[in-house]
């Protein structure tokens, strides 16, 4: 088992909403949340003309290799209708 760290973001919608959805489908996919930061909202970076983000750090336990992290991370995306509408643009769900 390793520990890894996960840093989730949104900035579309109900943010803190996306952000407790994102938690609950890594519990299913990727592993155990065994801690956790308080939620931040943030500027965003890069394209400055968007909405703030909330972010929120994660410690996980898996048994999942580094690239199935990826990809499970991209599916939790993906699933929540995360749409990749530019390099740092805005997003529903961004997990890094």
């Amino acid at each position: 088992m390793a520990k890894i760290y996960l840093h989730t973001g949104s900035n579309i919608g109900d943010r803190e909403q996306n952000l407790l959805s994102a938690n609950l489908e890594i519990e299913k996919t990727i592993g155990t949340i065994t801690s956790m930061s308080n939620i931040y909202e943030t500027a965003a970076w890069g394209l400055k003309d968007q909405d703030d983000f909330l972010n929120q750090a994660l410690e996980v336990n898996t048994v999942l290799e580094p690239h199935e992290v990826l990809d499970e991370s991209q599916k939790i995306e993906n699933q929540m209708g995360r749409i990749r509408y530019k390099k740092w643009g805005r997003r529903l769900i961004d997990i890094d």
